[in-house]
């Protein structure tokens, strides 16, 4: 009988075992370097915007762990969205990054359990450098401000420096900046405005940027992968003097397109009015994900934003229900015409109906948006 092949050793043993690599443990520590399966890389977490289209444009929602850009011109739904993020936080468990599940839910944990069972609220910072978070809005959007703490930084460095102390401190999962626009420089405080600071606010973020990225490393390795949540906010402006080319640019420089993992820009879209009161019912909005180093870049979509109250929606919630039941269709998963439709076990009268039922039942609401992610995503 033969003896068993003795399995050759790897390169990375090899390396593993060199003066080399004990020589790094030893200056920097043993979490300095080792194999990416210990650095949890192979799986990114996901946080829901708690919109739909935009989670499967994402690749399943905002990646926790890395840094994500959203910008765009005025009235486009940015803060709205940043809220949003905050609001699907404090709902999330900060642990296994799952939210529990609704009463009476028939599959899945138990209900108000996450899947690891011990259910921690995700801890949220908005750095409100802009000054315009509405704890009423917050509410409307499920947002809880007495379970987040809020920045108003007089200065830049002032708020970047809070930023940088919340990401060392290593007890923030989520920390939003709104916006980098508004990050105004103490010099250009403290002089007037008559004079010129060219290019100041965008040697101070490219600093900033470089330290955020160095502090999340080191927060990573000492967590065992564990790193926070980073939303960023900026405008658009125009170039002076450019003839030929996209004459849209952002504030405060480069550095933080290319640091984030994510970048998403909001553009404004067709607002619909109330025929009787004249007042606007909802706006869809427009968005693109410009960058995407989680998923698929370039994807497109449409907001809907509620700007009056109406039956099962408050102003600023979003209203993804009829794309939902369209991709439903649009997959075969719900069948039917006129006023005979049917979905899995359950029959409706018409396409509204189901609407309804996405709106006013959390249990159907909760399977139908799990259940349709999974094969958006797998196809």
């Amino acid at each position: 009988m033969m003896p068993p092949k003795k399995k050759p050793e790897s390169r990375i043993s090899r390396l593993q075992g060199t003066s080399a690599f004990a020589s790094i443990v030893k200056r920097f520590g043993a979490s300095a370097i080792t194999l990416a399966t210990e650095k949890k890389v192979d799986f990114v977490p996901r946080l829901s915007s708690n919109v739909f289209q935009l989670d499967y444009a994402l690749g399943g929602g905002w990646p926790i762990g890395r840094i994500s850009l959203v910008y765009g011109h005025k009235s486009t739904g940015k803060s709205t969205l940043m809220t949003l993020a905050a609001a699907s936080a404090q709902k999330t468990c900060g642990a296994c990054y799952t939210r529990p599940a609704p009463p009476g839910l028939r599959h899945g944990p138990p209900e108000g359990k996450c899947q690891c069972g011990d259910f921690r609220e995700m801890s949220v910072v908005y750095i409100d450098v802009e000054g315009s978070f509405a704890g009423d809005w917050g509410r409307n959007l499920g947002c809880d401000p007495e379970q987040m703490l809020l920045a108003r930084p007089d200065y830049a460095e002032q708020a970047l420096d809070i930023l940088e102390a919340l990401i060392r401190s290593q007890e923030c999962d989520v920390i939003i900046l709104d916006s980098i626009a508004f990050l105004t420089p103490a010099k250009e405080i403290e002089e007037s405005v008559a004079k010129d600071h060219m290019g100041t606010q965008a040697r101070i973020s490219g600093k900033a940027v470089r330290k955020f990225n160095a502090a999340m490393n080191a927060v990573g390795n000492e967590q065992a992968g564990w790193k926070p949540t980073i939303f960023l906010v900026n405008q658009i402006r125009m170039k002076i003097g450019l003839l030929f080319g996209n004459p849209e640019t952002q504030p405060g420089g480069l550095a933080w397109g290319f640091a984030a993992s994510n970048e998403v820009k909001v553009k404004g879209g067709k607002y619909k009015m109330d025929e009787h009161s004249g007042r606007p019912l909802y706006v869809d909005l427009d968005f693109k994900v410009d960058k995407n180093k989680t998923g698929v870049p370039k994807m497109e979509g449409e907001i809907r934003m509620m700007l009056s109250d109406t039956e099962g929606k408050k102003k600023g919630q979003i209203a993804d229900e009829p794309f939902i039941v369209a991709q439903l269709e649009r997959l075969g998963l719900l069948t039917g015409h006129g006023s005979s439709w049917k979905l899995g076990d359950k029959s409706f009268k018409g396409k509204k109906y189901i609407e309804q039922a996405l709106i006013s039942d959390e249990e159907f609401n909760h399977e139908i948006r799990t259940m349709l992610m999974t094969v958006l995503l797998a196809s």
